[in-house]
């Protein structure tokens, strides 16, 4: 009686693998937005109280930002990245399911083509939120920069030192 051993590796199906790359992207893309958005504020706060003082400043982060006819580097780098990655995610599904590294279950295929698709489409509209959120960041600047009593309130939530910082 001969007993067969196994010897190979358990696998990863190639749906589960493609499902985790897609989370990885989100997880991704949610840092970015996070922390662009940050950018934003902070770039909007200084072109609206520093940059528009001195139009001859050097260092003018916002309206560099601003250049070209798309209006700006980072939403065009986020779209262009995350629709390519996209791409490569669905590509490599489709090329291992043609090397018959797993059966093609249509279930698993409808699935990640679709939420390829979804994530594409969401790709290409994200350099337009940042656009957006960028502009509301400097509105909301240019409403506080504008209003006096506005101003007040703000810096005289800022200007108290609380007792239990200096003790």
């Amino acid at each position: 009686m001969v007993c067969r051993v196994d010897t190979t590796p358990p696998a990863i199906p190639l749906g589960a693998f493609a499902f985790f790359l897609y989370a990885m992207l989100d997880v991704s893309c949610v840092a970015y937005v996070v922390n662009t958005n940050q950018a934003y504020r902070i770039g909007g706060y200084l072109a609206v109280f520093w940059e528009s003082h001195d139009p001859d400043v050097r260092l003018a982060w916002l309206r560099m930002n601003r250049l070209g006819p798309s209006g700006g580097f980072l939403p065009n780098a986020a779209t262009f990245v995350y629709a390519v990655d996209v791409g490569i995610v669905v590509a490599f599904f489709i090329v291992g399911v043609e090397a018959r590294l797993t059966r093609p279950y249509a279930s698993a295929f409808v699935f990640v083509i679709t939420v390829g698709l979804a994530h594409f489409i969401a790709a290409t509209r994200l350099g337009i939120f940042l656009r957006r959120r960028r502009d509301g960041f400097e509105i909301a600047w240019r409403e506080i920069k504008e209003s006096p009593d506005e101003l007040l309130r703000i810096h005289s939530r800022y200007e108290d030192i609380p007792l239990r910082i200096v003790l």
